[in-house]
């Protein structure tokens, strides 16, 4: 648990509360997903000063272990555009995704361990 409390530093509160409040929902009702399942390189979940940027595939890929739509995930990350068109700009390769989104996406799914 105190991995989610660093990692969640550089979010806003409530982007924490959210983040803290589905990581506890999907631990109680879902398997979760190992690092090792997903086609994602190690240094993207590295801590901060050493994290890598994902690309847009594997962005893609950790969406895509969510289960949810673009516009669920939009919501999800609190982006302004709810439509899912900002979040379409990380998957298609337009725009890098930034550490807190990816943080929160990787809660999501059940990975809690940032090296």
């Amino acid at each position: 648990m105190t991995d989610l409390i660093s990692t969640t530093v550089l979010l806003t509160p409530y982007q924490a509360f959210q983040a803290k409040k589905w990581h506890l929902q999907n631990i109680e009702e879902h398997n979760l997903i190992q690092k090792k399942d997903l086609n994602i390189r190690p240094e993207c979940f590295h801590r901060f000063p050493q994290w890598a940027v994902p690309t847009a595939d594997e962005v893609k890929e950790l969406w895509l272990a969510t289960g949810m739509t673009q516009k669920q995930v939009s919501r999800y990350l609190g982006l302004k555009d709810t439509n899912g068109r900002a979040f379409r700009r990380f998957i298609s390769g337009e725009s890098s995704i930034t550490y807190a989104y990816w943080v929160l996406l990787s809660l999501y799914v059940g990975i809690e361990k940032f090296w």
